[in-house]
């Protein structure tokens, strides 16, 4: 029999164990409740990029993230990765749920009709309201064949025969209707995909119609003619009220399973877009694609995840992403002296944004958008690069100062209707010829500065001898949401151009961008010999630039971007950024890549950087503004410094041990 002494432990020790147990579990409710995750790297490598964290922070109502993929060994780096990247959101926020499915194990079909089992009663209402819709459809549609063979009584022979056809035809569709109801998956899920045989018929039917009823109104026959009329109405509302019937998110995934692999976001049913469907090739490429692709490292694979999936996330959650409109105004409306565009397309289609070009000497008011934006409701920014001013009439091509001035109207107008621009401003010609470049004067009324009769150069020896540098490395100055996005990520700009910002009353101006090149670098007032001359001919030119004070010549620091926000006289604000250089956004200034520690990495990260960000600002989504998950540092693991190398060595020393001892002691006391 145990003494009493030997029964108070094992007491003590089995309640001490319970209440372990029981710790233990509560700390990992909590965890499955609140998704709690703490990233402890130096880089923050675990954890949401700044535009992801935004997107998941404005969220007000639940997700979710579905991903159904294959698991085959040549992409199982890739999975692995984006399954972290589903963690991180799935652990950031309550409101963000993730479902995943493995395709490879046997049990992914029950996993997928379950799937589509619970997504079917998530939408039962619009389903259940499409099917009714259908049904009067059929019913209204063999009421309009009756109506035509009615007709037939009181035309001529011929007519008779087209409209006992069109009366037949409907008929048929009408049956092909019904019959597509009764099918279950066209019922459960797309009751749309039923509606699909009427549209094509009402169409023809009120288009043909329209032409009898202008024959008979020729043939004095107003009163058939009006018949037909009517029959044309009542088979266009019919069709109108069939288009409304929306695609289902449950069959827009069951279409994208059949195919394959899915990879969706799911919103709110009751917005105008409930589901954002992510590119699996692009989510999840096997090992050849990446290397097609350039990527050759984890932390890119992770990045073009975490875009991808933000960018879903952002266009069920939010109606507003922008529109952004190429504006120039170059002697060809291709406008190649710009550069190749290509990559900055993709990235910013990427992320919602719909493009469009604008060439403004073609056109004075800029393309439609109804076709994206019906309701014009969503932001418009518009992307403006200056012309060359020194260049001459060419036939029937105006003037470089002439296309100026044409641009900076036009971009007037747009900032007075508060529409955002972006705006980059090269060395103007006007400005060394004692004139005033429009662009400039236009920056100027919003507090911006801009020295356009200058230009950074800079210069160095090497065995060829002395040789003029026109690329500026420029870094982000300030606290303005711009300059922060940026970051310290290197900025390339060519043809830089000095600018300062002044704000005044109802104008907020701050430089976002500057550089400082010390004696390297300087602001250039004689610079039209060179930018006249091609970059491989320029050795043989009798003379470089050289810094001359005398003439004009000044020293950095210099700033090269500003933010600037003015207010508007019939409310509002109107918001404009200027970036001082006649090339930077094309793909050749930021998306080529080099290795640096065993990474690809952008060669000028802050150019797309700055972009992208700007871009943000002036739509308006001010809580967007941020770095990107690409723009991650080099570094995943940084440098311990000697504070935290102390701390690392205390907690070695002291704390693991301490506590160890602790509980001990604790369990001392409860043994008595």
């Amino acid at each position: 029999m145990l003494s009493l002494r030997s029964a108070n432990r094992w007491i003590s020790a089995t309640l001490f164990t319970v209440a372990i147990t029981a710790l233990a579990g509560a700390l990992v409710t909590l965890g499955e409740r609140h998704h709690a995750r703490i990233d402890l790297t130096a880089s923050g490598s675990h954890k949401l990029g700044d535009r992801a964290q935004a997107v998941v922070d404005q969220l007000t109502a639940p997700i979710e993230i579905v991903a159904a993929l294959q698991a085959t060994p040549d992409r199982a780096r890739v999975n692995d990765r984006v399954g972290d990247v589903l963690d991180a959101f799935d652990s950031d926020s309550d409101l963000v749920s993730v479902t995943r499915v493995d395709l490879g194990k046997p049990e992914s079909g029950e996993a997928v009709a379950d799937l589509i089992t619970r997504l079917t009663e998530r939408e039962r209402v619009a389903i259940d309201a499409g099917r009714l819709e259908v049904v009067r459809g059929v019913s209204s549609v063999r009421s309009i064949a009756g109506e035509l063979l009615a007709v037939i009584l009181n035309t001529d022979r011929n007519r008779a025969a087209l409209l006992r056809a069109f009366a037949t035809e409907l008929g048929r569709f009408a049956g092909e209707a019904e019959a597509l109801l009764d099918v279950p998956s066209t019922a459960a899920l797309n009751p749309r995909a039923a509606a699909e045989p009427l549209l094509v018929p009402l169409r023809t039917l009120a288009e043909r119609l329209d032409q009898e009823s202008a024959a008979l109104n020729a043939q004095g026959n107003a009163a058939l003619a009006g018949t037909l009329a009517d029959i044309a109405g009542s088979a266009r509302a019919t069709r109108d009220r069939l288009l409304l019937i929306p695609t289902t998110d449950v069959s827009r995934l069951a279409a994208e399973l059949a195919s394959g692999e899915a990879v969706i976001v799911l919103g709110d049913v009751d917005r105008s877009v409930s589901l954002a469907p992510i590119d699996t090739a692009q989510l999840a490429p096997n090992e050849r694609a990446l290397r097609a692709l350039g990527v050759t490292g984890l932390p890119e694979i992770t990045a073009r995840a975490e875009e991808l999936l933000t960018s879903g996330v952002a266009a069920v959650s939010r109606n507003d992403a922008p529109i952004v409109v190429i504006t120039h105004a170059e002697v060809s409306a291709s406008g190649q002296r710009l550069g190749t565009l290509i990559a900055l397309s993709q990235r910013l289609r990427g992320r919602g944004v719909d493009l469009f070009v604008w060439h403004v000497p073609s056109s004075p008011e800029p393309p439609s958008f109804a076709a994206v934006d019906p309701d014009g409701t969503r932001p418009v920014v518009f992307m403006a690069f200056s012309p060359d001013s020194s260049e001459s009439l060419r036939g029937e091509t105006a003037s470089g100062a002439v296309r100026a001035q044409t641009l900076a109207d036009a971009l007037a107008v747009r900032l007075d209707a508060g529409d955002g621009v972006l705006l980059s401003v090269g060395p103007s010609y006007l400005e060394t010829i004692g004139g005033r470049d429009p662009l400039a004067e236009l920056a100027d009324r919003y507090g911006v500065e801009v020295a356009s009769g200058t230009t950074v150069l800079g210069d160095v020896v090497d065995a060829s001898g002395r040789q003029i540098v026109t690329a500026t490395r420029a870094t982000a100055e300030g606290d303005h949401p711009v300059a922060l996005a940026v970051g310290g990520l290197p900025v390339a700009l060519d043809w830089a151009v000095p600018l300062g910002a002044r704000s005044r009353t109802g104008v907020r101006a701050d430089v976002v961008l500057g550089a400082d090149p010390g004696d390297r670098a300087w602001a250039e007032t004689r610079w039209l010999g060179i930018w006249r001359t091609p970059e491989q001919a320029r050795a043989a030119l009798p003379s470089l630039p050289e810094f001359d004070e005398e003439t004009g010549d000044a020293r950095g620091p210099f700033g090269l971007a500003a933010a600037s926000e003015i207010d508007l006289p019939t409310g509002g604000a109107s918001r404009l950024v200027v970036v001082g250089a006649s090339a930077w956004a094309s793909d050749r200034w930021w998306a080529p890549s080099q290795q640096v520690a065993g990474r690809l990495v952008r060669t000028n990260p802050g150019n797309i950087e700055l972009i992208e960000a700007s871009i943000e600002w002036l739509a308006g989504r001010d809580e967007l503004v941020g770095q990107s998950a690409a723009a991650a540092p080099i570094s995943r693991v940084g440098p311990i410094t000697p504070e935290r190398f102390g701390l690392l060595r205390w907690i070695l020393l002291a704390a693991v041990p301490g506590g160890v001892l602790g509980l001990w002691l604790v369990f001392r006391l409860l043994a008595g």
